[in-house]
């Protein structure tokens, strides 16, 4: 039962999400006040709900502000590509009219409508810490009726947790990397997470003081750009250092000046 009222809660959202366009006379989509809604910010906007205001402009009546961290801004979640969706299947395509991506996401900030808005016509924009987000406001049409709130937990969950971004550097772009780092003992567990497993192959392991990370390209092919080498490291690594690095060419050579550095 619980899998099922999660299910629903998720399709639920998924109907309220709107479809990234521009700013258009006819409504981008239909909510009662109360219901949760799910305002699309396209590609790489990398702001938590800590750090997003929200306006809502009522055809009647004073502006209606969300502070940053405001219990109704529910949750800034970053959607990923079907595996086998075109998108993800024309990577190289893609790639070549985008630039080369660390990471493909596109966001989505999920809000409560206040529960006494009144019918009618509702724009919203979004601001960051650097001011009004690049994108057009969007339009609601508030309905009669009162809805409520959709899935807190669900929502919550799909957030992204603190972690550190590892960047790597050179002249040159090695075949494979072996990167280690140090840290001291938690009880916690690390994890390493490969944004870009279409292009590079990932294999790691921890001792609890020693974390070691090997890549090599996904294809057999020697990566274009240094960028695409770059992973996140989540999960509790107090104390956490780079130890080493170690870079190859495709015929076993080491290459020197390859540096590792972690953001």
């Amino acid at each position: 039962m619980k899998r099922l009222r999660s299910l629903s809660v998720a399709v639920v959202i998924a109907l309220l999400t709107a479809a990234a366009a521009q700013a258009d006379p006819i409504p981008t989509l239909a909510a009662r006040a109360g219901d949760t809604i799910g305002l699309p910010l396209g590609r790489q906007v990398q702001l938590s709900r800590h750090q997003m205001t929200v306006h809502l402009v009522p055809e009647v009546g004073p502006v209606i502000t969300y502070e940053p961290g405001d219990p109704r801004i529910r949750g800034v979640v970053n959607v990923y590509p079907d595996p086998v969706s075109k998108l993800a299947l024309e990577a190289v395509k893609q790639r070549a009219a985008r630039g080369h991506d660390v990471d493909w996401w596109d966001t989505t900030v999920y809000v409560d409508l206040p529960v006494d808005v009144k019918p009618g016509l509702l724009a919203v924009t979004l601001h960051g810490p650097a001011g009004a987000l690049p994108m057009e406001p969007l339009l609601i049409e508030v309905v009669p009726g009162v809805g409520s709130p959709h899935g807190a937990h669900v929502l919550a969950a799909l957030e992204r947790v603190e972690h550190v971004v590892v960047v790597i550097a050179g002249r040159e772009v090695p075949h494979a990397l072996q990167v280690e780092f140090a840290h001291r003992a938690s009880p916690g567990v690390a994890r390493v997470v490969n944004p870009r497993g279409d292009l590079k192959s990932l294999v790691w392991s921890d001792t609890g003081g020693r974390l070691r990370i090997v890549m090599t390209p996904a294809n057999g092919r020697t990566l274009s750009h240094l960028v695409d080498f770059t992973f996140y490291l989540a999960g509790e690594l107090p104390g956490l250092e780079v130890a080493g690095v170690r870079a190859y060419d495709v015929d076993g050579r080491l290459l020197p000046d390859v540096a590792v550095t972690i953001h």
